[in-house]
């Protein structure tokens, strides 16, 4: 996957965790997808990343809340 050194990748694999990050400034956009993510969500990382809205579209309806409040929080 893109982005992320070896060793975020290997603390994923670790912790059997999955995480992505967002860069919010100066535009929003995904920077990086572990492979957990991309394995649930049955999307790569650069699908992911090369359509703006999927992850929102994909995400769990319990968290899509959550997530659209930090998208849209004043961060200046």
């Amino acid at each position: 996957m893109g982005g992320g050194s070896a060793g975020d990748n290997n603390l994923a694999a670790l912790l059997f965790d999955g995480y992505y990050v967002l860069a919010l400034q100066p535009v929003t956009r995904l920077e990086h997808v572990s492979a957990t993510v991309c394995g649930v969500l049955g999307y790569s990382a650069d699908e992911l990343r090369g359509d703006p809205g999927l992850l929102l579209r994909v995400l769990d309806p319990r968290d899509r809340d959550m997530m659209l409040a930090v998208l849209n929080a004043d961060v200046g």
